[in-house]
C-alpha cells in the first residue's frame, strides 16, 4: 500500500480574538501587510446584518463560534504572517462590529464592558504549516487550495468559488490551471470585444460581480476547446480537463469554433439590436440557451458551410428574441422543442444539446421549404405556421436524428 504524501502539518493553538481583528486586512489579499490576511482564492462574500448581529451576541454571551483554520507563511524578508483559510466570513462580521458598522443586541463595540468581553474572548485555531523544510511554496500553496475546497464540503461554496482556487497567483509562484488560463486569455483578451463589450463581463477573482460569472465563462470556453460535453458550469465535471494542456492545433481548432459562435451571435445582435429591457447576458452568457447546441452542431457537422451555420443560428436566435421580447415565452417550447421532454429542453448533457440542435435545424428546414413554396421570405415571422405543419416534419426528423 502506498504511503500518503504529507505536505501539511497541523497545530492546535488558541489566540485572543481581538489580537486577530486588530491586525486583519481582508480586502487587499496578497497586497496586505498585516499579520493576518486573506489568500487569493478566498471568497469576498459578507452575510446579512441579522446574521452578523447574532454572531456578535453569541460572542458576548460567551458561546463558541467554532474553530478557524489558518496557514503560516514567511515573506521574502523573513517576516511571518497568517492566511485565513476558513472563517473569513466570521472574521469579516466581527471586523464590521469593531469598526462600528453594526451593533449587537447589547450595544456597540465602543461600550467599555462590550470591548472588554471581545478582548477576553479566545478562539481555537488549526494552524497549518509545511510538513517540512523540503516543501516548496508552490506545493504548499496547491495543498492549501485543495484543503480549502475540501473544507467547504457541505457548506455553501459555489462553482465559481471552486474555480477561483485555480486562478494564477504570482505572489506564490502558482501559474494557475491551464483551463483557467485559457479562459482568462480568451475572455479578457482574444474576444474581449464580445465578452466585455457585449456581455459586460470578464474573468476576475476580485470584483464580486465578475467573480460570480467566472464559472459561466469557463463553461463557454470549455465547450469550445474540449467539446460540448463540458459546456456546463459544474466544477467536478471539469476536473479531468482542469490541468490538460492543449497542442497548438487543438487550441487553434477550439478558438476557431468559439470565434464562429461569437461572430454568429454578434451578427445576430447587429441585425436585431438589443431592446431596452433585454438582458443579453442571460441569453449569451451561459451555454444552456444557445451556445451548447451551437458547439454541438459544429462538432457533429464539421464540414458544413460556415455561412449556412451562421444563417441557421442567426435566424433561430433572433426569432427567439423577437417572440421573447413580445412576451411570447412559450414559443420555443410550443414550436421548436415541442417533441422534447422537460429535461431535454433545459439540461446540459451532450444528448440534450444534440436533441435541441436537431430540432432547430429541422425547424429551419421547414421555414426554408415554406419560403420556396410561397415565394416569399418567412424566416422573420413563424407565427403563420401552425403546429400541425411543423409536427409532421419534426416527428420524422426526431425519429431519424435522435
Amino acid at each position: 500500500m502506498n504511503k500518503p504524501i504529507q505536505v501539511l502539518r497541523n497545530e492546535n493553538i488558541t489566540k485572543p480574538l481581538f489580537e486577530i481583528i486588530e491586525n486583519y486586512d481582508p480586502n487587499t489579499f496578497e497586497k496586505a501587510t498585516t499579520l493576518y490576511r486573506k489568500p487569493s482564492y478566498q471568497r469576498t462574500q459578507q452575510r446579512d446584518i441579522a446574521w452578523r448581529v447574532a454572531l456578535m451576541d453569541s460572542i458576548l454571551e460567551n458561546y463558541s463560534i467554532g474553530g478557524f483554520s489558518m496557514s503560516e507563511w514567511t515573506d521574502e524578508k523573513g517576516n511571518t504572517f497568517y492566511n485565513v483559510e476558513d472563517g473569513q466570513t466570521r472574521f469579516g462580521a466581527i471586523l464590521s462590529f469593531w469598526k462600528g458598522e453594526i451593533e449587537s443586541s447589547y450595544g456597540s463595540f465602543s461600550h467599555p464592558r462590550i470591548r472588554r468581553a471581545i478582548e477576553n474572548y479566545q478562539v481555537h485555531i488549526i494552524m497549518q504549516k509545511k510538513a517540512g523544510n523540503h516543501i516548496s511554496n508552490d506545493i504548499y500553496f496547491k495543498a492549501l487550495q485543495k484543503n480549502f475546497v475540501l473544507l467547504q464540503e457541505g457548506k455553501q461554496l459555489s462553482p465559481y468559488d471552486r474555480y477561483i482556487t485555480q486562478f494564477p497567483d504570482p505572489m506564490q509562484h502558482f501559474e494557475g490551471a491551464p483551463l483557467i488560463n485559457y479562459t482568462i486569455t480568451l475572455v479578457n483578451h482574444t474576444f474581449v470585444h464580445f465578452f466585455e463589450g457585449i456581455l459586460r463581463v470578464k474573468m476576475c477573482n476580485r470584483n464580486d460581480v465578475y467573480r460570480k460569472k467566472v464559472h459561466e465563462m469557463i463553461s463557454i470556453v470549455s465547450g469550445a476547446l474540449f467539446g460540448c460535453e463540458y459546456a456546463n458550469n459544474k466544477y467536478y465535471a471539469h476536473l479531468d480537463i482542469m490541468m490538460r494542456v492543449l497542442s497548438e492545433d487543438e487550441l487553434n481548432q477550439g478558438i476557431e469554433k468559439l470565434k464562429t459562435v461569437l461572430e454568429t451571435i454578434t451578427d445576430a445582435i447587429q441585425d436585431y439590436p438589443r431592446e431596452k429591457s433585454e438582458r443579453l447576458y442571460d441569453l449569451f452568457g451561459k451555454c444552456q440557451k444557445f451556445m451548447g447546441s451551437m458547439f454541438c452542431d459544429l462538432e457533429e457537422n464539421p464540414e458544413q458551410n460556415r455561412e449556412e451555420f451562421k444563417c441557421i443560428w442567426k435566424w433561430f436566435i433572433n426569432t427567439y428574441r423577437r417572440h421573447n421580447n413580445k412576451k411570447d415565452r412559450l414559443w420555443i417550447n410550443n414550436h421548436i422543442y415541442r417533441t422534447l421532454n422537460d429535461g431535454e429542453k433545459r439540461n446540459t448533457s451532450v444528448s440534450d444539446y444534440r436533441r435541441r440542435m436537431h430540432c432547430v435545424r429541422a425547424y429551419y428546414e421547414v421555414m426554408k421549404h415554406n419560403e420556396i413554396i410561397h415565394g416569399e421570405s418567412v424566416l422573420q415571422d413563424t407565427s403563420r405556421y401552425n403546429n400541425s405543419d411543423w409536427g409532421q416534419f419534426t416527428d420524422i426528423e426526431a425519429e431519424h436524428n435522435v
